[in-house]
């Protein structure tokens, strides 16, 4: 059983309500316009979340000085055929690799059912390291 000191980010309604509000990024929340281009940034980012308190960093939303603005336009078949690859980059650049397992992603729909983002909820470990 996996153990977040956080609420993961689950539905379309979270995400929704975090884009109204403009909610700021935060040790616990980070937004990304498009998915990582290195995997080595995105286990960077991951263990960067676990060796504080965790939290879910959500590809998929539009940010600006640091607050959400918006659904990005990732469709969910882009969603769908490159959430293998961060899961991949999660099992190559973390160490150790039996804590990998407890980082969580989720595909949420955009409002648009053809638009979405992917939630990775990471739970917190002074364990988890980002490796060459």
């Amino acid at each position: 059983m996996t153990f977040f000191l956080h609420k993961p980010i689950k539905t379309t309604a979270e995400v929704s309500r975090l884009i109204d509000s403009h909610e700021i990024e935060n040790d616990q929340l980070d937004f990304k316009e498009d998915f990582w281009k290195k995997g080595q940034e995105a286990a960077k980012d991951a263990a960067a979340f676990a060796n504080r308190l965790g939290g879910d960093i959500i590809i998929g939303v539009v940010e600006e000085n640091d607050r959400a603005t918006g659904w990005a336009n990732l469709s969910m078949d882009e969603i769908t055929q490159r959430e293998p690859s961060v899961r991949q980059w999660f099992d190559r650049y973390l160490k150790p690799r039996e804590l990998v397992p407890s980082i969580d992603t989720i595909r949420i729909e955009a409002p648009d059912p053809n638009y979405g983002a992917l939630v990775v909820s990471i739970p917190p470990s002074t364990q988890l390291a980002a490796w060459p």
